[in-house]
């Protein structure tokens, strides 16, 4: 459990850093653009599912998959499990990996 909010709490350091800044200076061949967009397209779902909604004040059951919401709202073994562990680490580092790709291509 404790990986999972770990994880969770890397993750939201992470998003909030030059990620945006360091997008609007992508440059590069364009031959390789398909598979770049195709790449940063894959992060964004991954990131748009970990924050699909979640209010248990509603009633809304706890999520058996990662979500970041229910990870910070809610104890239960729904959904801290190795799987969702595993989920929200890859999550990061995918994340920190395309953060690391867009500030590499800033011109020097």
């Amino acid at each position: 459990m404790r990986r999972l909010s770990l994880a969770r709490s890397n993750e939201e350091e992470v998003a909030g850093q030059s990620f945006g800044k360091a997008k609007q200076k992508l440059t590069g061949d364009p031959r390789e653009e398909s598979i770049n967009a195709f790449r940063q397209q894959a992060v964004l779902n991954m990131v748009s599912r970990s924050l699909q909604g979640y209010n248990p004040l509603q009633g809304d059951p706890v999520p058996t998959t990662f979500n970041r919401h229910a990870t910070h709202h809610s104890i239960s073994c729904r959904q801290y499990t190795e799987v969702n562990s595993l989920a929200s680490l890859l999550l990061l580092v995918a994340f920190i990996k395309e953060r690391d790709l867009l500030l590499e291509a800033q011109p020097a």
